[in-house]
């Protein structure tokens, strides 16, 4: 079982024959505690794609907390540094590379993502930032972590369901009190993310959150939250694009023989009356009046030169 977080695995160049690896692993209420320790010659550089890990294991989000050495690791657009004492969230729906320079030892924490995200609904705002052992939030939760990996803490049965979820409510105030920062930064990526998703399938009409979300390896409750963020839902933001490419095919003189049902089945609407009504509600006038009115002002240009 524990080889299904760390395998199959690519090496980016190929490793000496002395490398050496100690794992240590055991299950907790279905997510899964490991400790490891990497002993390279020289240096390590190692990869996990996502279908690497898809092919082994469900979706995950991973603590990790750096016990020794240095690790860099790249992953969701970021490049970070991690050192001893440090703790990160991985998305294990997000590739990621991570290298490091001579011995190291880690511990990780596994949450399934349905646990995790019961939990903290925002926990995808923190993937790929790290949490600096300095902050007092982070050395607490550092030391449940220990505690749980040296199996000093021993729950069974309902109180193990019970520890688990009082591990993932310490790790949510952990991140919270430390990265608020960082918070805001995932965010806005994803935000962006969306948009320009969205802007590349504006003319499906199967265009949903849920596709947006699955498009984007997030859970569509994580999606709103970000758009309301923003002080828009999802599905608004989908309809004012439609209406926005719309409005400017109208106006365009190379469009003029289309017709007005054609353009807007041609960006996601399938009912003529309902995109007329929410035409007329965001630009106070019909999609053939609108026309009418863009190609007299076509006319008095072409006139006035």
């Amino acid at each position: 079982m524990s080889s299904d977080f760390i395998l199959p695995v690519g090496f980016s160049r190929r490793l000496h024959e002395d490398v050496s690896a100690d794992l240590q692993a055991a299950s907790l209420d279905e997510q899964v505690v490991m400790h490891m320790r990497v002993n390279p010659v020289d240096s390590l550089e190692c990869y996990r794609s996502t279908d690497q890990f898809q092919r082994s294991h469900d979706a995950c989000l991973s603590v990790v907390q750096i016990l020794g050495g240095k690790q860099q690791i790249v992953t969701g657009g970021n490049d970070l540094l991690a050192r001893p004492g440090d703790v990160f969230l991985l998305d294990t729906e997000q590739d990621y590379r991570f290298g490091a320079e001579g011995p190291f030892f880690f511990r990780a924490l596994h949450f399934r993502k349905s646990f995790l995200l019961d939990i903290m609904p925002h926990a995808y705002d923190y993937s790929g930032q790290v949490l600096r052992r300095s902050d007092g939030p982070v050395a607490l939760f550092g030391a449940h972590m220990r505690a749980l990996c040296r199996n000093r803490l021993k729950p069974t049965g309902e109180d193990l369901s019970g520890a688990m979820r009082v591990t993932g409510e310490l790790l949510a105030y952990a991140m919270g009190a430390s990265t608020m920062v960082g918070r805001h930064a995932m965010r806005t990526i994803t935000f962006d993310r969306a948009r320009e998703y969205i802007a590349r399938n504006l003319s499906r009409g199967d265009l949903t959150p849920t596709r947006v979300a699955e498009a984007l390896a997030i859970s569509t409750r994580y999606l709103h939250l970000v758009f309301e963020s923003y002080g828009i839902t999802v599905g608004a933001w989908i309809r004012r694009q439609r209406l926005e490419r719309c409005r400017r095919e109208l106006a365009a003189a190379g469009h003029a023989g289309r017709l007005i049902t054609e353009i807007a089945h041609s960006w996601g609407f399938r009912d003529g009356s309902h995109f007329a009504k929410l035409f007329r509600r965001a630009y106070g006038l019909s999609p053939r009046d609108y026309r009418a009115q863009a190609g007299e002002r076509r006319g008095r240009a072409v006139d006035g030169g």
